[in-house]
Parts: C-alpha cells; sequence; structure tokens
C-alpha cells in the first residue's frame, strides 16, 4: 500500500501539488486579507512550495530505503540491549546510511533541476535560470558553469543509483507496524491540498472548459500514447538484452541506465537545448511533436530500462526457460508474461501520466500550431489566476495517478480484468448536457 501510495504522489506532479497549496488562500479571502496586511506573500509563497516540494519528495526516500535496506540484527539487539538514544541514532545510520544518502541525492538533483514550481514561487534555481536564458535567445554554451555543474550533478546522482543493490530480505508479519503515518502525510501534503483546491475553484459550470480544450486534450492524449508506445518498445528491448546473461550485454546495459539517469536528472532546458541543435535541420522531427516525442521519451528512459531487468530477472522463470531452450522473443514473451503484461501495464500508464503532466519540455520544444497540447493552457492559466482550468486538468491527472496506484496494488491478482471491465461498463452511460 505504500508503494502505491509513493506512486501516487510521484505521478501527480510537483508544481501541481504547489499549485494546490496556493490556492489555499486565494484572493479576497481572509486568510489572504491578513497576509496582505501582515506583507508576508513572499514568505506564504516559500512555505506553501516548502509543504508541496516535502509532499511530493517522501516516496522517493521510502520507496529508495525500501530497496536499499540492509537487513542486520543490529536494530533488533538495539531494541534487546535498551541502549542510550547515541547507539540507537548510530544504528539507525548504519542501518539506512546508503538508502538515505541516495535518497538526499535523488531528491537533490531533482529539486534543483525543477523549473514550473520555483517560476510560479519566483524563486531563482538553476532550472528556470536555464529556461530564462534560453527564452531570451541566447544559448546555454555562453554560460558554461551552469552547464558542466547541471551534467556533473546529473553524473553523480546517477552513479549512486546504479550502485545501490536491490536488497532481498524476508518481511517478518509478527512485527508489521501500522501504516498510520504514510497513510496521514499522504492525505495532508497530497491529497488534501489538490482536494481542497478542487472544492474552492469547480463548480459545475467550469466542465464547459472541456468544449473549449477539447482538441488541446486530444492532442494531449495522442502525445501521452506516442510516448507509452515508445517506452513499452524500450522496456521489450531491455528485456530481451537482459536474458541474453552475456558480459558484454551487461555491460552495455549498465552504460543505457547510465545515460538514462543522466537524462533523468538533467535540467529540461538542457535536454531542450541539446534536441534542438541535433535536429535542426531535420525539419520532419523539428517543425512537429516529434522532437516533443523524443524529447519525453528519453527522460523516462531510465524507467524503462530498470523494468525491463525486473522482468528478466526472475530466476525460477530463467531457469525454465533455460531448460526449455527457448531462445526467440516469442517464446520468451510467452514464458515471460505474467511479468511482462504488469511491466507493461505500469510503463504505459505512467508514461501516459508524465507525458500529459509535464510542462518544461512541452513549453519549450511544441512547434507553433492551432492546438497545443493542454499543458502549455494550463501554464498559462496558472501564470494568469485561472484556476478553473488548473483545477480540472489537476483533476484528470490525480484521477490517472490513483489509477496507477490501484493498478501497482492489484495487478497480479485475478480480478484486476473484472475491475477494468466493471470500470468500462460503468462509464459508458453518461449525459453531458451542453452549457
Amino acid at each position: 500500500m505504500i508503494v502505491g501510495m509513493g506512486i501516487v504522489v510521484l505521478t501527480t506532479p510537483a508544481y501541481a501539488i504547489f499549485y494546490a497549496w496556493w490556492q489555499m488562500w486565494p484572493a479576497g479571502t481572509a486568510i489572504h486579507n491578513w497576509i496582505v496586511e501582515n506583507g508576508i506573500q513572499q514568505e506564504c509563497i516559500s512555505l506553501s512550495l516548502l509543504l508541496a516540494l516535502v509532499g511530493w519528495s517522501w516516496p522517493i526516500a521510502t520507496l529508495v530505503s525500501v530497496i536499499s535496506f540492509k537487513q542486520t540484527s543490529c536494530p533488533s539487539l538495539a531494541l534487546l540491549d535498551n541502549p542510550p538514544i547515541r547507539i540507537r541514532v548510530a544504528t539507525f545510520v548504519q542501518t539506512y546510511l546508503k538508502g538515505l544518502a541516495a535518497s538526499f541525492l535523488i531528491i537533490f538533483v531533482t529539486t534543483a533541476s525543477n523549473t514550473t514550481s520555483f517560476d510560479l514561487a519566483q524563486i531563482r534555481t538553476i532550472g528556470n535560470e536555464m529556461r530564462i536564458i534560453m527564452s531570451t535567445g541566447q544559448s546555454l554554451l555562453s554560460f558554461p558553469l551552469l552547464v558542466i555543474s547541471s551534467i556533473c550533478l546529473a553524473v553523480l546522482a546517477s552513479v549512486f543509483v546504479v550502485q545501490m543493490k536491490q536488497s532481498e530480505y524476508e518481511i517478518k508479519y509478527a512485527h508489521y507496524k501500522s501504516p498510520a503515518l504514510f497513510v496521514i502525510t499522504w492525505l495532508i501534503l497530497s491529497v488534501l491540498p489538490v482536494t481542497l483546491s478542487a472544492f474552492n475553484s469547480l463548480s459545475i459550470n467550469e466542465l464547459s472548459l472541456l468544449e473549449v480544450y477539447q482538441q488541446d486534450l486530444i492532442k494531449s492524449v495522442f502525445l501521452g500514447l506516442a510516448v507509452g508506445f515508445i517506452v513499452i518498445l524500450m522496456t521489450c528491448i531491455v528485456f530481451q538484452l537482459k536474458t541474453l546473461q552475456a558480459r558484454a550485454i551487461r555491460k552495455i546495459l549498465l552504460v543505457l541506465k547510465v545515460i538514462g539517469l543522466c537524462i533523468a536528472f538533467t535540467p529540461s532546458a538542457l535536454l531542450a537545448e541539446t534536441l534542438r541543435s541535433l535536429f535542426l535541420q531535420v525539419n520532419v522531427v523539428y517543425q512537429t511533436s516529434v522532437i516533443l516525442i523524443i524529447a519525453q521519451s528519453l527522460k523516462i528512459m531510465f524507467i524503462a530500462i530498470f523494468m525491463g531487468e525486473w522482468i528478466a530477472s526472475s530466476k525460477n522463470i530463467y531457469t525454465l526457460s533455460t531448460l526449455d531452450n527457448s531462445h526467440s522473443f516469442l517464446n520468451k514473451f510467452k514464458i515471460y508474461s505474467p511479468r511482462l503484461k504488469v511491466g507493461m501495464i505500469l510503463v504505459f500508464c505512467f508514461s501516459i501520466a508524465f507525458s500529459f503532466s509535464n510542462l518544461s519540455l512541452t513549453a519549450q520544444l511544441t512547434p507553433p500550431s492551432n492546438h497545443q497540447p493542454i499543458a502549455i493552457a494550463m501554464l498559462n492559466a496558472m501564470h494568469y489566476q485561472r484556476p478553473e482550468l488548473v483545477t480540472l486538468v489537476f483533476l484528470f491527472i490525480q484521477c490517472g495517478a490513483l489509477v496507477l496506484g490501484a493498478l501497482v496494488y492489484v495487478t497480479a491478482k485475478r480480478i484486476t480484468l473484472f475491475v477494468i471491465c466493471l470500470v468500462c461498463c460503468l462509464g459508458c452511460e453518461s449525459e453531458i448536457s451542453k452549457p
């Protein structure tokens, strides 16, 4: 359940949570008037940003700690001996040091490269400084210190993550603790602000915006589907390479993993500038949405690599495949089909959610056209204080995130297909009255 909640939060973009916190004290309300009278607007904006970033980042620390947890007998012995607080802290650091260090580095790099949240809060960071440089027509090569520092941070974080090895340990049910703390954290920092923002700014009349932005939504859906299919193809390729079990293949996958993580940790402005330079003379790519699809697919390529490795990591299935002498992809697809189905569903859902909610790459690489992706309209609405559109799109993103989190929980169960069919059947009949 904790993993499902974490994925729901991570699929919801950080700027969405920040904007929801921001809209909890909109102009004209009593709390806003009190804030203006005391002259603490910027402090409240910074506090909203802090709560949003903490609310978005805590699943990273939680998930990384679960993956890298080093099982030892030290915590149990410490509890039996009832040592002083100094020994307890030392034991805790020894047990969780790698996970905490990796979490800190990942959160540091992703926060430094965040653009939209800091733009809205009017706080200068590496990410929005790069975006400002590009929006004024300058080249990032004129500011080598920014580029070099961003690349170094991305490489450092990537190498740190690659060196992490997943720990396998048996969960002892007698030592289960209540997940109430995680549920409360999730509700207060993520669900509560988005829900309150929806009730404050969205009414039945705002649903008429669906007609205004219908083509924008359709374009965003097609972009998300394209990104999803590309990432699924990457996952299948990595899965096929992983099953070969050759030393050269392992080195290639290691290089691909480092490259994928470096791209993920690189600020979007730097990635956009690089792709512009590469495809400047290729009109089929540069002047169409293909360049945006390529950028979004590269940004989440690391997910395909990790998922492909996870699909092929089952020792039991690999033993059966070796005994059957199944070397063709179709035979491997049949043998690994349970894991492949789970992996493809999760990758596809996550890719669509990322493509739909990504703002930085979309705003920088979308070519001029009559209909822009819905992220562009959402960015304008946030800047020009039209919360009804923003909240409407947030609800779509949040629903997609909840579906993905539910899939994590039930995808291995037999009732999944029944639930999906039931939801589709319930959603078939709807009457939409034109305003």
